[in-house]
Parts: C-alpha cells; sequence; structure tokens
C-alpha cells in the first residue's frame, strides 16, 4: 500500500505544499486584499520597460486562432501526454490565491509554496537558447519547449511556465523561490532583458510606450494555467472549481476594471490580448485532454 508520502509527490503541484483549507482560504484572502493594497516594493519592470521604450521591439504573436491550430496540429502530438493528476480543494484554493498575487508580498506563501530555483532559471535557459535559434518564441514554441523539460506534463508545463514567467518580468515571487542566487539589481535586470528579447508580444511596438511582452507572457500563462487546473485536476468538480473557471476567465478585465481603479498599474499596460490568448490556449488543453 503506497504511504502518504509517496501518494503526495505524485499530487498536481508539487511545489505548493498540503495545505488546511482555512489557511488556504486565509491565503486567498489576504492576495485578494493586497491587490488593493500592494505593499511598497522595488519596480524593476519599469526600468526595463523604461529602457526599451524606444526599443528593441519584440514581433507579434501569430492570431489567436492560428496559434491554437498550431498547438493542436503540431505541438500537442509531438509529446506523449501524461494524464493530469489531481488535487485537493485546499491546495487549488491556495493556487488561486498565488495566480493572483506575487509570492513577495504573502507570508503564508512563504512557508508553503517552494519552487526550486532550478526550475526558473532551467525554462529561462531553455526557452532563450531556443530564441537564438528561431527568434523570439510565440507561445506555442513556449509551451513545446516546456512539455519537453516535464516530459509530457502539461500540468507542470503551465505551472513552470507560469511562475517563471511571472518571475523574469516582475522579480516579485522570491520569497517563494529556493535557493535563489543573490543577483545585484543589474544582473536582474539583465536576465529579465534576455527574457524579453526570447518571445513575442501581444502589442505594436509604439515609441515612447510600454510594449510589456513580460507582462503580456506571465499573464497569457496564468489565464491557461487557471482553465487548466481548475477544469482538470480537482479530485471533485464542484459549483466552486466551475465558478474558479469563469472568475479567472474575466480577471483581467477585473483587475482593469476594478483594482485599478484604485491601485494604478506600475507600467501602464493593458493585458486583455494576453488574457484571451490565454483562455484560448486554456480551452484548447482543456478539450484535448477530456
Amino acid at each position: 500500500m503506497a504511504t502518504a508520502e509517496a501518494l503526495e509527490s505524485r499530487g498536481a503541484f508539487p511545489d505548493i505544499q498540503r495545505v488546511s483549507h482555512p489557511y488556504a482560504l486565509a491565503s486567498l484572502g489576504r492576495a485578494a486584499y493586497t491587490l488593493f493594497a500592494t505593499p511598497e516594493h522595488l519596480k524593476l519592470h519599469q526600468v526595463v520597460e523604461e529602457m526599451c521604450l524606444d526599443g528593441p521591439f519584440q514581433p507579434l504573436h501569430p492570431p489567436i486562432e492560428q496559434t491554437v491550430q498550431h498547438i493542436h496540429e503540431d505541438i500537442l502530438p509531438q509529446v506523449e501526454l501524461r494524464e493530469p493528476l489531481r488535487t485537493d480543494k485546499a491546495r487549488l484554493t491556495h493556487l488561486g490565491g498565488i495566480l493572483i498575487q506575487f509570492g513577495d508580498y504573502i507570508p503564508k506563501f512563504h512557508d508553503s509554496v517552494s519552487v526550486p530555483y532550478e526550475s526558473v532559471i532551467g525554462l529561462h535557459q531553455a526557452i532563450t537558447d531556443r530564441a537564438k535559434e528561431i527568434g523570439p518564441l510565440d507561445y506555442a514554441d513556449q509551451l513545446d519547449v516546456a512539455l519537453k523539460n516535464t516530459d509530457g506534463d502539461m500540468i507542470e508545463s503551465l505551472w513552470q511556465l507560469f511562475i517563471t514567467s511571472r518571475f523574469y518580468a516582475r522579480w516579485l515571487d522570491a520569497k517563494i523561490i529556493d535557493n535563489l542566487p543573490n543577483y545585484s539589481q543589474e544582473q536582474k535586470v539583465a536576465l529579465m532583458l534576455e527574457w524579453r528579447g526570447a518571445i513575442a508580444a501581444c502589442k505594436e511596438p509604439q515609441p515612447g510606450r510600454a510594449q510589456d511582452p513580460n507582462g503580456d507572457t506571465y499573464y497569457t500563462w496564468t489565464h491557461t494555467l487557471a482553465k487548466a487546473a481548475f477544469s482538470l485536476t480537482p479530485e471533485r468538480e464542484s459549483r466552486v472549481t466551475r465558478g474558479a473557471v469563469r472568475v479567472f476567465e474575466r480577471g483581467t478585465d477585473i483587475m482593469h476594471k476594478v483594482v485599478h481603479t484604485f491601485n494604478k498599474q506600475g507600467v501602464d499596460s493593458n493585458h486583455n490580448v494576453a488574457a484571451a490568448y490565454g483562455n484560448a490556449i486554456g480551452q484548447a488543453i482543456v478539450e484535448a485532454k477530456q
């Protein structure tokens, strides 16, 4: 008979420790609160985008329909996809908090989320290396790299794309990443710029205005992961999990129309197009696995 530890290690989201449901609800509530009352923080993404206001500009992603078709016809058939692993309600609630707020702001994440730095820098290196060969990667190519890194584990691939892209977009998850080197600010900015140069963008370049491909990329993978996680990994589907899918579908719209009315963005960047990509890619993945 398998031990509890063995069963736990095979569950989805091994970087998120098992927590009680009250603990998860408290972390989710705190994450929601800090959307409106964001702690003071170093805004390295402002530094990065100010450096790039007049270029270099990143090429645009293919249209959504073309991206989804590419994933369906070219990316997924190349990999033997594993069956999505299931997880409990508390961990999914905890994931919800992680999806909506950076790890550095939420103390309850610091003891319950442990992302190996090796996986974050590993995906950064894999994507930047691939970009040196073929140019900036679109979403289908990014997914292709992640799937190969995880031997076809779709949920783990999406988790790594989400947490890696968010980290190199904003550098605000350092407290949940294990063994992170003590980088100088110049080294952090260099890594963020390297990531920026390796990925495609959602917005047309406009001199004097942030193109913010880093921010758009993490928004896309946030929506994709939310759709896949709350659709494919619950131990039991419920009104709560179905509702979570609907809420996250509209999450960016809610942020722009509600949250940013009270709490202005550090970089003026609308992520609605990125969210549309994420919702469409997530739906395509869910349909492929059901």
